[in-house]
């Protein structure tokens, strides 16, 4: 499911790289770094197999950590710009964003 999973948010990312935390069989979210052009292809077939728009609150205080919680309370899709802390130390790129994604929300979209 993770390689699935990278191959649909991947478009200009030259390798595969993901951090597993523990043996987890089904994680609650799967979170993403990835370019515009990606985000758009992920939120295209969630709008197509829900029939409406994304409802996606931005913030730039926590906001990958908040959108964990938030992507997870509304079992949705939650895109984040990063905040300064997300971007220096959890990797981030400068022409990236965040996408969370429950895990019950992959299998809708894939």
């Amino acid at each position: 499911m993770q390689r699935k999973l990278l191959k649909a948010f991947r478009s200009e990312i030259t390798s595969e790289e993901y951090i597993e935390f523990g043996n987890i069989e089904q994680p609650d979210v799967y979170v993403s770094y990835l370019y515009p052009e990606s985000a758009m292809k992920i939120l295209r077939q969630w709008q197509l197999n829900t029939r409406s728009r994304l409802n996606n609150p931005i913030t730039s205080f926590a906001s990958v950590c908040s959108s964990v919680v938030d992507a997870l309370n509304r079992n949705s899709i939650v895109f984040s710009v990063g905040c300064p802390e997300s971007r220096r130390v959890g990797g981030i790129g400068k022409e990236q964003m965040a996408a969370i994604v429950p895990s019950k929300v992959v299998c809708n979209i894939l």
